[in-house]
C-alpha cells in the first residue's frame, strides 16, 4: 500500500492544509459566547416612550458642541500627522481632552 504527501481534505484550500491557529479560534469561541449571553440578557419591557421628531441637529445644537467640535478637530489632526500614532492617539487625545 502506497501513501501519498497529499492531505486528504485539504487539497483545495491551502490555507486549511497548514493549520489552523489557536488565537483566531479563541476569538471566535469567545465572540460566539458573548453573542449567545447579549441574547440570552436582552433587555425586556424597556421602551422609549417618546416619539422621534428630528433627527438634524439644530443651530443650538451645533453653538452647544462647537467649542469641542472645533478643538478636537485641530488636536486631532495636529497628532494625526506625526508618524507612528496614527488615528488611534489623535482620536484618543481629542476625548481625552474635551472629556471632562
Amino acid at each position: 500500500m502506497e501513501r501519498t504527501t497529499i492531505p486528504a481534505l485539504a487539497t483545495a484550500l491551502a490555507l486549511v492544509a497548514s493549520g489552523l491557529g489557536f488565537i483566531p479560534i479563541a476569538m471566535g469561541l469567545f465572540g460566539f459566547g458573548e453573542v449567545l449571553y447579549n441574547i440570552d440578557k436582552s433587555p425586556t419591557g424597556t421602551r422609549i416612550k417618546h416619539k422621534i421628531s428630528r433627527i438634524r441637529p439644530t443651530r443650538s445644537d451645533f453653538r452647544q458642541v462647537g467649542g469641542a467640535l472645533a478643538r478636537g478637530t485641530v488636536l486631532g489632526s495636529l497628532l494625526g500627522l506625526m508618524p507612528g500614532g496614527g488615528s488611534v492617539v489623535s482620536s484618543m487625545s481629542s476625548y481625552v481632552a474635551d472629556r471632562g
